[in-house]
């Protein structure tokens, strides 16, 4: 069977392995002289990718226009350019037979989603990537991709789907993608922090973790370095017996080991991680003399390693 890529035709050959990820960019930007954004024009293409072990670095570059009215009335625009890069590993179509063969890049735009507040003159841009690497196959990268989102109206979304997508031309045949979970882990830190406050008495302190997104993990070889912020309110009477609050951001960072469901299938750089924190305990202490207050927090870190396999 053959395949057409940028009018030449190519022999397709064995795909040895495959591995995909999404990864969604966002960005926001204030367009200041600017009363409405009529559309954003993304073109996104892979420079290189690299293959280390069986994983693959892929990076690119993301150009971008912004086509505006701007506050005299005058259509204008902007341009810029991104930089990205990710990994994803490389995982075998049969288990039985290793990755073999040159990696190919099969990356896919695949929705560009913008939002402009007209009041604050902000723009924020959701750009969704499919990273898609094989092993082996059909030599040659998917033509240079582009995409057009409108916002339908001001301060209201827009996307738009790829007008050219990178076809993968052995989709049909291979097995399904399904999440495999390598391994989990868990560890408790403990954060001490003191501050001084001009307080007569402190009445009591609530913790909760702020980190909605759980992919705040980072895995490594076996461990997830995970770096989250818990926020604490502070309620105590000041020296005039008046009720005050103050809110305070408290970050940490903890390796937390992954124990393998499988002893030979640890987890490695370029895997998912769920995390997700909660506030165990808390102890507090407050010396009115000193205006010193004392806090010790317990905090639980939960990780979940998974990666996305063929069946």
């Amino acid at each position: 069977m053959a395949v057409a890529a940028n009018a030449r035709v190519i022999e397709e050959g064995d795909i040895t392995g495959e591995g995909r990820k999404p990864v969604l960019i966002e960005e926001t930007k204030t367009v200041s002289d600017a009363i409405k954004v009529s559309e954003v024009v993304v073109n996104f293409r892979v420079t290189q990718v690299i293959r280390v072990g069986n994983a693959a670095v892929v990076e690119g570059t993301i150009e971008k226009q912004v086509f505006f009215v701007n506050t005299a009335g005058v259509k204008s625009h902007l341009s810029e350019t991104l930089s990205f890069g990710d990994t994803v590993d490389v995982v075998p179509v049969n288990p039985s037979q290793p990755v073999s063969g040159p990696f190919q890049n099969r990356s896919v735009l695949e929705d560009v989603v913008v939002k402009f507040h007209p009041e604050s003159h902000v723009l924020a841009q959701k750009i969704a990537i499919l990273i898609d690497v094989i092993a082996g196959g059909v030599t040659g990268d998917p033509p240079p991709q582009k995409v057009i989102a409108t916002p339908t109206k001001l301060g209201a979304e827009g996307s738009a789907q790829p007008q050219v997508k990178a076809a993968n031309p052995t989709a049909s045949s291979l097995p399904k993608e399904v999440k495999v979970e390598i391994g989990t882990g868990e560890t408790r830190v403990l954060l001490e922090r003191e501050v001084t406050l001009d307080a007569f008495e402190v009445t009591h302190i609530t913790v909760e973790p702020i980190d909605e997104d759980p992919n705040i993990g980072r895995v490594i070889e076996g461990k997830a370095i995970v770096q989250g912020t818990l926020e604490k309110e502070i309620s105590f009477l000041d020296r005039e017996f008046e009720s005050q609050e103050i809110t305070e951001k408290v970050p940490f960072s903890v390796l937390v080991e992954i124990v393998p469901n499988d002893p030979n299938d640890p987890a490695r750089p370029g895997m998912q991680s769920l995390t997700q924190v909660s506030a165990e305990s808390m102890f507090f202490e407050f010396d009115p003399e000193t205006s010193v207050l004392l806090q010790k927090i317990v905090a639980v870190v939960s990780v979940q390693v998974t990666v996305i396999r063929r069946a």
